[in-house]
C-alpha cells in the first residue's frame, strides 16, 4: 500500500501543475498582415516614333579591266550560272557560287555549292 500511496501523492502533485499549464490563456496568433498592393505608376504614353525611311543600299557595279578589255562582274556571274545549268544542273540548285576572275587568261573559274567547278571565257 505504501507504493500506492506514493503513486497517488505523486499523481496529486503532478495534477495541479498540469492544470496550471492548461489554465494559462492561449495566445492568439496575430492575423497575418496582407501586403499593401501598390498602384503601378501611371505609364506615360511613349512618344510616337517617326517612321525612318528605309535605308537604300548604294548601287554597286564592279568591272574587271585588263588591258583594253572591260567586263561587268554581274555578267561574269550570269555566264557562270548559265554554264552550270548547261552542264545538266538546275538553276534552283545554286545555293553558293564563287567566282575567280583571271583576266590574263580571259577566263572566269567558278565553284558552285563547293562541289561543281567549271570555266567560262569572257
Amino acid at each position: 500500500m505504501k507504493a500506492n500511496v506514493k503513486n497517488e501523492t505523486a499523481e496529486k502533485k503532478a495534477a495541479p501543475q498540469a492544470e496550471a499549464v492548461k489554465a494559462e490563456p492561449a495566445k492568439k496568433a496575430e492575423p497575418a498582415k496582407k501586403p499593401v498592393a501598390k498602384k503601378p505608376a501611371a505609364k506615360k504614353a511613349a512618344p510616337a516614333k517617326k517612321a525612318e525611311p528605309a535605308k537604300k543600299e548604294a548601287a554597286c557595279t564592279v568591272y574587271v579591266e585588263y588591258g583594253s578589255r572591260q567586263v561587268n562582274a554581274d555578267e561574269l556571274m550570269e555566264k557562270a550560272k548559265e554554264a552550270f545549268v548547261s552542264d545538266g544542273h538546275s538553276a534552283a540548285d545554286v545555293k553558293d557560287i564563287k567566282i575567280y576572275v583571271k583576266p590574263e587568261e580571259g577566263a572566269v573559274y567558278y565553284v558552285v555549292n563547293g562541289e561543281s567547278a567549271g570555266r567560262v571565257d569572257f
